[in-house]
């Protein structure tokens, strides 16, 4: 599977070792900025990386043709649609189960109020 991840920082580096260590083939890293601590860590790996020209955006041309997935961790840039669409599957975010938890405990911001879908999706 070739997989581009996009993200950044330490949380970015840990998902990019999870994926090395699962033997995923890791196609492109996306980086906010050329001195982040993940595009360190993709030289180190020898990993084609590309720094977004917008840190806010993540553009078409940043995902490599015979991309299967796209991953993000730390990222706080929005993947464009055409960006997507790239992707043969899709993309996916790696979460840190501390923000899933804060979720759980306050559901109501979570489901823009609407605590009762919340409930109905969680208890069956």
């Amino acid at each position: 599977m070739n997989v581009v991840l996009i993200g950044s920082r330490y949380f970015g580096t840990a998902a990019l070792d999870a994926l090395q260590k699962e033997n995923v083939t890791i196609t492109r890293v996306v980086v906010p900025a050329a001195d982040d601590r993940l595009a360190a860590a993709a030289a180190a790996a020898g990993l084609d990386s590309v720094v977004q020209p917008d840190p806010r955006i993540v553009a078409a041309d940043a995902i490599p043709a015979g991309t299967d997935l796209i991953v993000t961790a730390h990222s706080h840039a929005r993947v464009s649609n055409e960006a997507l669409a790239r992707s043969r599957l899709g993309g996916g975010s790696v979460t840190r189960t501390l923000a899933t938890i804060s979720r759980i405990a306050c559901p109501g911001l979570w489901t823009r109020g609407n605590v009762s879908a919340y409930m109905s999706k969680t208890s069956a």
